[in-house]
């Protein structure tokens, strides 16, 4: 788990019930394969960005606190609402959501 999505190595999946948290579930996300010069290129980081958004099919929404807007980009398509936030702590985040305060920052975006 990560503030960054692309430096996030799972996620956290958090099943509400009457805005309290009633499952709660570690995923693996899925990993960048880096190019023989050791940094990965535009094409693998799409195919990533859209490996993520796949490996997501069964959340309504996802908060983060950085992306790319690639990573944006892809899991907007995907269907999900995507909340870009300040908020550090996941019980932070569910308090908020809960009751109705959690803001969407866009200039989070990276």
């Amino acid at each position: 788990m990560s503030q960054d999505l692309a430096s996030a190595k799972f996620f956290l999946i958090i099943t509400l019930a009457k805005s309290r948290p009633s499952e709660r579930e570690l995923r693996l996300k899925p990993r960048r394969v880096a190019s023989p010069c050791g940094t990965a290129d535009w094409d693998r980081a799409d195919r990533l960005s859209k490996e993520i958004a796949d490996s997501l099919t069964d959340c309504q929404m996802v908060v983060v606190g950085r992306m790319s807007s690639k990573e944006l980009e892809n899991v907007i398509a995907s269907g999900k609402r995507t909340i870009l936030t300040d908020l550090v702590q996941v019980d932070d985040v569910i308090e908020a959501l809960a009751k109705g305060l959690l803001n969407h920052h866009p200039e989070r975006l990276k």
